[in-house]
């Protein structure tokens, strides 16, 4: 009889031929502790967040700190105020809150535009000019596409709302294209 067949079975994993002490309030050991079932993560856990791209508008923006919060809650204001400019009306409760997350998005491209270059994983592509390198665009890898598409889905729901053209703008446009649309029919 060996050493493992002698402890007490209360305090041996849980798991068939597997002698091994239990790990803290766990009933398998160090190797099978996984096999436990548990009631997952808490609430809101941000734990895992790196760079911020994958985590819920909520989640992230509770684990800002006051000053990044206030910059998100000034720059969902200016969008506000640029969605009454444009359409002349109040933004019901639906644009309000797409508002806020369109906000929360310009945010968490920043930062984690930031955090990949911090990392080494996005780089600047540089042309040398007669006044030195110009900046020309991001070496493209895996994440700078991400970036890429994250940035440009934040642009899309602006445009979808009607916030990167001003009234004055479509206006102008659209008396032209009827000036033009009456100039053929001459």
């Amino acid at each position: 009889m060996n050493e493992a067949d002698s402890r007490d079975p209360e305090r041996v994993c849980n798991v068939d031929d597997c002698n091994a002490w239990k790990q803290g309030e766990y009933d398998y050991c160090y190797h099978h502790k996984g096999l436990q079932e548990t009631d997952g993560a808490p609430e809101g856990n941000q734990n895992a967040k790196t760079h911020g791209l994958f985590s819920s508008h909520d989640g992230y923006y509770q684990d800002l700190s006051d000053e990044e919060q206030e910059w998100v809650f000034d720059f969902t204001n200016d969008l506000l105020d640029r969605h009454r400019d444009y359409h002349g009306s109040e933004p019901d409760m639906f644009d309000k809150e797409a508002l806020k997350n369109i906000a929360i998005d310009f945010h968490r491209v920043a930062h984690a535009n930031g955090y990949f270059r911090e990392k080494g994983l996005v780089e600047t592509q540089f042309q040398q000019t007669d006044d030195g390198p110009v900046p020309v665009g991001d070496k493209l890898n895996e994440w700078a596409k991400e970036i890429r598409q994250y940035n440009e889905s934040v642009y899309n729901r602006m445009k979808k709302h009607g916030l990167l053209e001003d009234p004055d703008t479509k206006q102008a446009q659209a008396e032209m294209s009827l000036a033009e649309a009456l100039s053929d029919e001459s």
